[in-house]
């Protein structure tokens, strides 16, 4: 039976990606769900960056709502953030290297999700600078989003391959 995972429809983001590839690694067998529809979404196993809440219990991985859950440090996590806690140490087989690709990949972006800069331009050369993971994935979005969902799909493939590349380095 196929595990479903269910997130929002139209523009794409980062964490949203990272978060259905980790899911997927779980459960190889799954199927995307890309809905506004709460009907469609509460018939989920997961839903991820919509629903309102953070419910672990209920298998609800949000972070769009006031005061949202954040690391001790006070980051903010966004949707992959939350659904590493949980599962990243299951998905590496491992915590130490769990904790270390948080710490590496995750964590960036959950910033990134969250409107926090990593990287400072250049007093020299202030036009040049390197383009995060995350607007790679942003750039991906069709303008006029048709095939959009195709296009996620691709880009969970795609990140999935990240992941696994990210578990086997620091294994």
């Amino acid at each position: 039976m196929k595990t479903i995972i269910g997130t929002h429809s139209g523009t794409f983001h980062a964490d949203d990606v990272f978060a259905v590839a980790t899911l997927s690694l779980l459960h190889p067998d799954y199927e995307i769900r890309r809905s506004r529809d709460e009907k469609v979404l509460n018939a989920c196993d997961y839903q991820i960056d919509v629903g309102g809440v953070y419910d672990h219990e209920k298998k609800i991985y949000d972070h769009h709502f006031r005061n949202g859950p954040a690391y001790e440090d006070g980051l903010k996590q966004s949707s992959i953030g939350l659904v590493w806690k949980h599962y990243g140490a299951e998905v590496c087989g491992d915590q130490a290297v769990a904790e270390r690709i948080c710490k590496t990949l995750i964590r960036g972006l959950d910033a990134n999700d969250n409107g926090v800069t990593l990287t400072q331009p250049l007093e020299d050369a202030p036009d040049a600078k390197e383009m995060s993971l995350s607007a790679v994935i942003g750039m991906m979005n069709p303008p006029d989003l048709e095939g959009v969902d195709e296009i996620f799909e691709g880009e969970v493939k795609r990140a999935r391959q990240i992941l696994l590349a990210a578990i086997g380095k620091a294994k």
